[in-house]
């Protein structure tokens, strides 16, 4: 039995006890009971089988709570397949969420792959089974293959399928493949376009069979179970062969791609040369095919000819089926979108002694059709793992070892923290002297530090453990050679004894290391003044109160591709800032960086969305030299970008457009030092936004700087800062930019952030003095729809009865919607 509360235990435990005592007991070897209550009397026996799904069933947003419970299954998948993000990206882009009725083959054939292979990984890693057999129906067969590894190369084929225009040319689109057999065999005229349209029919084979005899445009390509088949052909004969079952018993299936029909055969060398693939031997594991009727060993050849004659005749998956229980197998697991094939296996198999359950179901959430299927497999006795999985959804809903109150999920938000100021440096009257440019600044940038480090100790990097005066820390393996600090600048080295803005410099750092630790444990402490002023300005507002007109709309410009500004050095337009994002970085930035392109870690910009830079402009910085430097980058704010917000770019992304620092970092030559052994992360800034926020038609202009660099210990930092100007005029500016690269232990074993936001100190004295709301909620929790409706300002959907008044608003309060809407569900809503 399975319950999300003890209270729904008990009221499904209570039902399934009467429905046992009213009722026969039930014969089939797991029964459910009660809902989420399945009872088996003896273990199933026999063997496991997994069934790849076909395409014809993807859908968006397809598996969504399981993807976001057990994200390391697709880093996983994406490491094997780096095609997974623009072949199935598609599943969880809201965008696409209304567009399920305009999804191409293409889409629908990767995201099904995609999420079978999920799955697969899911029933192996996460509930340890072991299946012993494989069955596929349709595209489900090569899925098999990839996902059990005796296919190794889903990018290659992935490209060589859009290059070849498979779906969106030669067997759909304008389906030349079957236009060319059609004219061949004289049964289209010379100007008679294919439309070929594909047909489930809830009728029995043989009608089809006698409905289709006088239609040599139409072909039975599918039989899914007794009573359920698949019809393909030209509309105009679908109509005719749908008209004469009866037009209540067939829908369109809406996946148009002519296979498994006899047209492929003019096609069947192109077939068979992208299904002929280099194949690895898989031992425990049995494949089958519906062409063969029967499993086989897959090689290079027999994988082709099995692909080659499943794509030329009639898929019968009732006949996989039996062969396989014949076999031995008596539970089936359904992987990819849906529960079709489940189903069909039990229809297949009827009273025959079996399980058949489905790990996704569309309209259901995805994690809840995972924890049913899982019950029903250790009902029937499967050596399931299933504390795993008990293990990571307890862990997103346990907090300190106790369950969750609903007083405790509360959460308030605060303002900007108290202004943290660093002790002042004590400078010898030798050392440089620094006057700020600017008044708002309350800490002094890194210093300049000379190029004595690799001087002083030959083949090591200093830091502040070998400096007399600096504080003393923890024992350090000694660096490696190849990880010597480069010279930072260009004064003359010298010999001991230590210069004396190199031990400020360094014993600086120590302070801004032991200050950041000091902030990080008063967060907490720093909001009280806030909630104070927050119920005085309540107060205020309560006696104050006045009508604000609506701000007027500004009509959206295009964006301004004016002439970008003249800098020294290198520049970069888009192309190859996406290559810096994810190809070879010495294609780009030169032979000096060949060494790189090999490493599984290295620091660069982010992959498109998140690519906001769209020029570089200039680069004042030696390559490789791990010194000071300056970069010019340029983002255009487009009428079309992806995250506007009422025509304006929010402050977040507006901050995330400076983000070249990891470009230049990179130019520096950082990664010929860490070799793919230490991870960026940033520690900590200043922003300081001056106007309004960038709109439609702006473009933004970054001048970023790297100030320094320093080592604590074997982590190595770098300090930065830049300025962002819209026509001239500065709107954002970053101080104080501090990063650092890390191993993965080091981020392991980090304390992460150290402010609680339920602390008491977080908590007001006195609760503010506010009116009553006018309309009382009723809902204590609020549905991804609901959520969605709230963003799109469709408040009466979002809270219900009582808000029909807000249908009336023209600037109804909101958040951002599409690739930025970050709520997505609302578990306990206690206003």
């Amino acid at each position: 039995m399975v319950a999300a509360t003890a209270e729904q235990g008990s009221e499904r435990l209570e039902q399934a006890l009467l429905t046992l005592r009213n009722e026969s007991w039930p014969t089939a070897p797991v029964a459910e009971v009660a809902p989420g209550c399945y009872l088996s009397s003896r273990p199933l026996g026999g063997e496991l089988a997994v069934v790849f799904t076909g395409p014809a069933g993807a859908y968006p947003a397809m598996g969504r709570e399981q993807v976001l419970a057990f994200p390391e299954l697709v880093t996983e998948l994406s490491t094997s397949c780096t095609c997974l993000g623009q072949a199935a990206g598609w599943v969880y882009d809201p965008e696409v969420q209304r567009a399920e009725p305009h999804l191409t083959p293409h889409q629908k054939l990767w995201g099904s792959s995609f999420l079978s292979q999920f799955h697969l990984q899911l029933c192996r890693q996460t509930l340890a089974l072991e299946p012993s057999a494989a069955l596929g129906f349709c595209s489900g067969e090569s899925n098999a293959l990839f996902a059990f590894g005796a296919w190794r190369d889903m990018d290659a084929m992935f490209d060589e399928l859009c290059s070849a225009e498979v779906f969106s040319r030669q067997l759909g689109g304008s389906f030349v493949a079957i236009e060319q057999a059609w004219r061949h065999r004289g049964l289209i005229g010379p100007d008679e376009p294919v439309q070929w349209e594909n047909w489930r029919l809830l009728v029995p084979q043989e009608h089809v069979a006698a409905a289709t005899a006088d239609q040599p445009l139409v072909h039975l390509t599918i039989v899914n179970a007794p009573g359920d088949v698949v019809i393909g052909g030209q509309a105009a004969a679908c109509q005719h062969v749908v008209a004469a079952v009866g037009r209540h018993r067939a829908y369109r299936l809406g996946y148009d791609v002519a296979i498994h029909c006899p047209e492929m055969e003019g096609y069947q060398q192109i077939w068979r040369r992208l299904h002929h693939r280099r194949t690895y031997p898989v031992s425990g594991v049995r494949f089958y095919s519906s062409f063969w009727g029967d499993h086989y060993q897959p090689t290079a050849d027999r994988a082709a000819d099995a692909l080659v004659g499943m794509a030329l005749n009639t898929v019968d998956f009732p006949n996989v089926v039996q062969k396989a229980w014949a076999d031995g197998v008596r539970a089936f697991i359904e992987l990819g979108p849906r529960d079709g094939c489940s189903k069909w296996v039990s229809q297949i198999l009827g009273d025959r002694e079996h399980l058949s359950v489905a790990l996704d179901r569309s309209g259901r959430n995805s994690l809840h059709q995972l924890i049913d299927a899982t019950a029903q497999l250790v009902a029937a006795g499967l050596p399931v793992d299933q504390h795993r999985l008990w293990q990571r959804i307890e862990a997103a809903t346990v907090h300190g070892g106790s369950p969750i109150s609903p007083s405790e999920r509360t959460r308030r938000y605060p303002a900007h923290p108290k202004v943290v100021q660093l002790p002042p440096l004590h400078r010898d009257a030798a050392a440089e002297q620094w006057q700020p440019d600017d008044a708002i600044e309350v800490m002094e940038p890194a210093p300049w530090l000379p190029p004595v480090l690799d001087a002083l100790v030959p083949g090591r990097t200093v830091d502040s453990t070998s400096v007399p005066g600096a504080e003393a820390g923890t024992d350090q393996p000694p660096p490696t050679a190849g990880a010597t600090t480069q010279p930072l600048g260009n004064p003359p080295a010298t010999e001991a004894p230590w210069p004396a803005p190199l031990r400020q410099a360094i014993a600086h750092h120590e302070r801004v290391a032991a200050m950041h630790r000091e902030v990080l444990a008063r967060q907490a402490e720093v909001h009280q003044h806030f909630l104070a002023q927050t119920a005085r300005s309540l107060e205020r507002l309560g006696a104050a109160a006045r009508d604000t007109p609506p701000s007027p709309t500004v009509a959206c410009a295009k964006p301004a591709h004016a002439e970008p500004a003249e800098h020294s050095g290198p520049a970069f337009d888009r192309r190859q800032l996406e290559t810096l994002a994810s190809g070879k970085i010495s294609s780009v930035f030169g032979p000096l960086f060949a060494s790189q392109d090999s490493y599984k870690r290295q620091v660069r910009l982010p992959e498109p969305p998140l690519l906001l830079v769209d020029r570089v402009t200039g680069i004042a910085a030696e390559p490789g030299s791990m010194g000071d430097g300056t970069i010019w980058t340029e983002t255009d704010v487009g009428a079309d970008a992806w995250y506007l917000d009422d025509g304006v770019m929010p402050a977040g992304i507006m901050v995330e457009s400076g983000q070249a620092d990891l470009l230049l970092i990179s130019w520096l030559g950082v990664d010929l030092v860490n070799q793919g052994e230490r991870a960026y992360r940033l520690l900590g800034c200043d922003l300081t936004y001056s106007g309004g926020l960038p709109r439609t038609g702006d473009t933004l202009r970054y001048d970023i700087h790297v100030d320094g660099h320093a080592n604590a210990g074997p982590v190595r930092l770098f300090f930065f800062h830049y300025d962002c100007h819209i026509n001239g005029e500065r709107c954002l500016s970053v101080r104080n930019g501090q990063a650092g690269f890390f191993t993965d232990r080091e981020l392991a074993e980090s304390s992460g952030i150290l402010w609680d936001p339920e602390s008491p100190e977080a908590m007001p004295s006195e609760p503010a003095r506010v009116d009553p709301p006018q309309v009382q909620c009723t809902r204590t929790a609020l549905t991804a729809a609901q959520v969605q409706a709230f963003a799109e300002g469709r408040v009466w959907e979002c809270f219900g009865p009582g808000y029909d008044a807000a249908k009336t608003h023209s600037r109804t309060p909101k958040i951002q919607s599409g690739k930025l809407q970050l709520i997505e569900q609302v578990t306990h809503f206690e206003p």
